[in-house]
């Protein structure tokens, strides 16, 4: 279909009354995120609405428009460089099973992987933040230069994780450009853009009149304005795009024009499930469930900003929306429920559910976590910090299964269903999954988050303990004016006092650049030269404990030292032994830490 049979095609506006439940939904998620703008676009059929609302740039009351204002679609993008691929594909152009090895010049692959594995999350590619954004548009680098700087780290062999990973789509848009010989914004322009005729979307601030639009930090009270999310990560999440560009995509995904019939094929069916019967991803969307329909969606966030663009094929539904403020405090994913409410609700299939023992459920008890976080930089902190998921799975007396919050009785071979709810989840090889691209890998008791965290905080207590009282009594011993104690005994406490002090600078050392000008978002510009050589500073917490385990060990030999004397050192050597250990675990050591 040519680009103005597809533009035709949507000429047609959704019936006044949807436009109306729309605008009532749109209010309502405004006031309740604070979202300064919002972007939509929907699309039934050959009927569609494109609309803007609120403002793009709150202080110069510049309101959305739905035809000229683009907004940062985050990995949402995904979606895009997919179609992308797959038409690259069609034209014999690239091979979807084809090893990737020594597809791009200059960027080392370290595993056999393939853009099958790369388009659904199953390359077992590690994924981090660090040096993933840019704080201008002239920062971002080009993508083979990125990928050379950061490089590629497997934590799995491909094919046997599922797990969500942006770098999967830096690496396929690279393997597009080399294989055009053409930069990626280029490739999508012409293979995507150019034939659905998207005249506002691209990767960089628009030249022909578009804005983009502003981005802010949201209260209740203020609305601050921020950085547009500049990322290096381009092919994953650096598109921006209108409303009315969206509506022409989201009509082509659901096979109106535009798209070859086998690009719309392949990101209509399921490309790979965890196991059979749980939601699982096609190239480019993760599939769900609404009102017993199958639905497709891919959803993108990026600090302040949040996009999703949703299709459901039964209908030939589908729609995009976006915000500039209020990132996922936004729920752009009811909209779902307002467009699907004049179709009757069909049921899901019924599944006879059969009786799991308390024995065969008990197998899979334990401690879960979400696979998608880094494993080779000191970022594996987070898991420790709490900011990476981890469930617990108990099995019931009557054979159901407690997964966190839910309960779920099992309905074949590893498939289990939600009985206080809607969902399923499937185990298979020590982990399960939900679907979305996302599974929780069985973790041993040592490793859980709420393990390390009593062991670090424990350390640290013991540290700041040692740090404190040890001057303390040294003053309350030449203000009583008692006899200075031997020198054996001065030196161990001098020693124990130094391994408590160092420990507890490098942990103030970490958390200063999260008090900096970029918050939390400091890593997305990369490691400070000085936070790199903090990395190196356990070296030093292991020559103090080695030090200090000397001077007790002589001590007790000598007689020096009393096992009073020796008790509180001692408390120390093991908190430094156990702080050390805890820091090469989770990689706060150099040379692993920045990876």
């Amino acid at each position: 279909m040519s680009p103005l049979v597809l533009v035709l095609a949507l000429t047609a506006a959704l019936p006044a009354r949807e436009v109306e439940l729309v605008d009532q939904w749109a209010e309502k998620l405004q006031a309740t995120c604070h979202a300064p703008g919002l972007s939509v676009a929907v699309v039934r059929g050959n009927e569609s609405l494109s609309k803007g609302y609120g403002w793009a740039d709150v202080e110069a009351k510049t309101p959305v428009d739905a035809d000229r204002t683009r907004f940062a679609l985050a990995s949402v993008t995904k979606t895009v460089t997919a179609a992308t691929i797959l038409t690259l594909v069609n034209q014999g152009q690239l091979g979807l099973q084809a090893d990737l090895s020594n597809a791009v010049e200059g960027v080392a692959v370290p595993s056999k992987v393939t853009l099958h594995q790369l388009l659904t999350h199953t390359s077992g590619f590690d994924d981090s933040l660090i040096g993933a954004g840019a704080r201008t548009e002239k920062e971002v680098l080009p993508l083979r230069a990125f990928l050379h700087m950061r490089g590629l780290v497997s934590i799995a062999k491909p094919g046997t994780l599922w797990s969500y990973s942006n770098r999967n789509y830096s690496l396929a848009g690279a393997v597009a450009e080399r294989a055009v010989a053409r930069p990626f914004a280029d490739v999508v322009t012409k293979q995507i853009f150019e034939p659905l005729h998207m005249t506002h979307s691209g990767f960089s601030t628009p030249s022909n009149g578009d804005t983009l639009t502003s981005v802010y930090d949201v209260s209740a009270t203020s609305a601050q304005k921020t950085a547009w999310p500049w990322t290096q990560d381009v092919p994953a999440g650096g598109m921006n795009a209108s409303a009315s560009d969206m509506a022409r995509f989201v009509s082509a995904l659901l096979g109106g024009g535009g798209l070859p019939p086998a690009v719309v094929d392949g990101m209509q069916k399921t490309q790979h499930q965890f196991v059979p019967g749980v939601p699982g991803i096609t190239y480019g969307l993760m599939e769900s469930s609404h009102g017993g329909r199958a639905v497709l969606m891919h959803e993108g966030n990026m600090g302040a900003v949040s996009a999703l663009l949703v299709i459901v094929p039964q209908l030939q539904l589908g729609y995009f929306a976006a915000v500039n403020g209020g990132g996922e405090e936004c729920d752009l994913a009811s909209l779902s429920a307002v467009l699907t409410a004049r179709e009757a609700e069909q049921a899901s299939p019924s599944t006879a559910l059969s009786g799991a023992t308390h024995d065969s459920a008990a197998v899979l008890e334990g401690t879960y976590r979400d696979a998608r976080y880094p494993h080779s930089t000191f970022e594996k902190i987070a898991v420790v910090l709490g900011l990476v998921r981890e469930i617990t799975v108990r099995a019931q007396p009557d054979g159901t299964l407690r997964v966190g919050r839910g309960a779920y009785r099992a309905v074949g071979e590893g498939l289990f269903t939600r009985i206080d709810g809607d969902g399923q989840l499937g185990f298979r090889d020590g982990a399960f999954s939900t679907g979305a691209a996302t599974t929780y890998e069985r973790v041993p008791w040592a490793s859980t988050a709420s393990f390390n965290r009593v062991l670090g905080l424990t350390c640290l207590s013991l540290f700041l303990l040692g740090f404190v009282l040890e001057p303390l009594r040294a003053l309350w011993g030449r203000v009583r004016r008692s006899k200075a104690p031997p020198a054996s005994i001065r030196r161990t406490r001098w020693l124990a006092w130094c391994l408590s002090a160092s420990a507890l600078v490098f942990t103030i050392g970490l958390a200063l650049p999260f008090f900096g000008d970029d918050g939390p978002f400091w890593l997305l510009f990369g490691v400070p030269g000085w936070v790199e050589l903090l990395f190196w500073w356990p070296y030093l917490l292991v020559g103090a404990a080695v030090l200090l385990g000397g001077s007790c060990v002589a001590g007790w030999k000598n007689a020096a030292l009393s096992r009073w004397q020796l008790l509180w050192p001692l408390l120390q050597l093991l908190a430094g032994v156990a702080f050390v250990s805890f820091a090469a675990r989770w990689h706060l050591v150099a040379p692993w830490a920045a990876g």
